[in-house]
């Protein structure tokens, strides 16, 4: 999966615009976005120790498990976590270094 393209100052400007056009972001859709990069944050650097599951990573950052499968799954789709065994009944996941994930 290839990397996604930075945008130009053009294209934010213009993005800008189109969001105001909008109505802009609410404050809680804000905080909501500052709340999943955080997450990603912690629970990236939790897989850096090594593979993890989900109880786990939830256990450890004390973030719910829910919220952690789902930056988990975002991770995947955009190729910064993998699948990586099992541990009982639950899939164990792995950080992808970024050189990594840009072979594919």
């Amino acid at each position: 999966m290839s990397a996604a393209k930075a945008l130009t100052g053009e294209q934010k400007k213009a993005l800008a615009r189109f969001r105001q056009r909008l109505g802009g972001l609410s404050d809680a859709r804000k905080e909501e976005h500052k709340r999943r990069l955080a997450a990603r944050k912690a629970i990236r650097k939790l897989l850096e120790n090594g593979p993890a599951t989900v109880p786990d990573l939830a256990a450890r950052s004390g973030i719910e498990p829910r919220e952690v499968l789902l930056v988990l799954a975002g991770m995947r789709k955009y190729g910064m976590a993998r699948e990586e065994g099992e541990e009982g009944e639950y899939v164990r996941y792995a950080p992808i270094a970024p050189s990594e994930g840009s072979e594919s």
